[in-house]
C-alpha cells in the first residue's frame, strides 16, 4: 500500500529506507523499487523527492551530516562545561548510520569522510565548542594556538573510532580531553604558524 506522506518526513523515511536497502543487499544490487518497498511508498511517490539511485544515496549521505552537526550542536548550546563539549565532539553518533553501513558498504562511509575532509561544518562546530577554553589559554600566554590543527588531530581521531571502535566506551571523549589539556597547559606547542596567527590575533580584536 503507497504512503501519503510528505515533505521532510516523506525525504527521511526514503533515506532510513536506503539505509536499510544498502545494509540488505549491498550498495551495487540494490534498487530504486527495494527503498520504495521498504518505504511503503510508491515509486510515483518516491521520485517526487528523489530523481534516482544517485539522489538517494547523496541524500543519505547529507543526512548522516546534518545528524552529527545537528548533535553536536545542541550539545553544545545546552551546556557550557568542557567535558560535555568534550564528549559532543568525540562521541556523538549519527543515529548509527554510519557505522552500520561501515560493516555492509565501507567504501561509502570513508567517501563520507573524505569529502568532507578540510571543509565541514562539524570541524567549525569543534572550533566554536573550544573557543572559549582556547581564548583564555591565549590569552595567557599571549601565543594564536592552530585551531585547524587541533581540530584536524581531533577529526580524524573521530574516523579512526568509527574504523577501530573502542571497548571503552568513554575513549573517544577521555582521548580527546587528553588533546585539549595538552594544549591549555602548553600553548607553544600548539602555535600557529605566523600568518594564521595574525588572522586569529586580528578575530579576537574585532570580538
Amino acid at each position: 500500500m503507497a504512503s501519503n506522506a510528505t515533505g521532510k518526513d516523506a525525504e527521511t523515511r526514503l533515506v532510513e529506507a536506503t539505509h536499510e536497502a544498502i545494509t540488505r543487499f549491498g550498495i551495487d544490487r540494490f534498487t530504486v523499487a527495494d527503498v520504495a518497498r521498504i518505504a511503503n511508498m510508491s515509486r510515483q511517490n518516491l521520485y517526487r523527492y528523489f530523481r534516482n539511485k544517485e539522489d538517494l544515496l547523496a541524500g543519505l549521505t547529507a543526512h548522516m551530516e546534518r545528524s552529527v552537526e545537528n548533535g553536536i550542536e545542541e550539545l553544545i548550546h545546552r551546556d557550557e562545561n568542557l567535558d560535555t563539549r568534550l564528549y559532543a565532539i568525540a562521541e556523538y553518533d549519527d543515529a548509527g548510520f554510519a557505522r552500520t553501513l561501515l560493516h555492509a558498504e565501507p567504501k561509502l562511509v570513508l567517501d563520507y569522510f573524505l569529502t568532507r575532509r578540510g571543509d565541514s561544518r562539524v570541524q567549525a562546530l569543534m572550533e566554536e565548542a573550544l573557543d572559549p577554553f582556547l581564548r583564555k589559554a591565549e590569552g595567557r600566554s599571549e601565543i594564536a594556538i592552530d585551531r585547524k590543527l587541533l581540530v584536524e588531530l581531533i577529526e580524524r581521531l573521530r574516523v579512526s573510532l568509527y574504523l577501530f571502535p573502542a571497548t571503552d566506551d568513554e575513549f573517544g571523549r577521555r582521548a580527546v580531553g587528553l588533546i585539549v589539556e595538552s594544549v591549555l597547559a602548553d600553548p607553544e606547542i600548539w602555535a600557529a604558524p605566523p600568518a594564521r596567527a595574525d588572522r586569529n590575533m586580528a578575530q579576537d580584536t574585532k570580538d
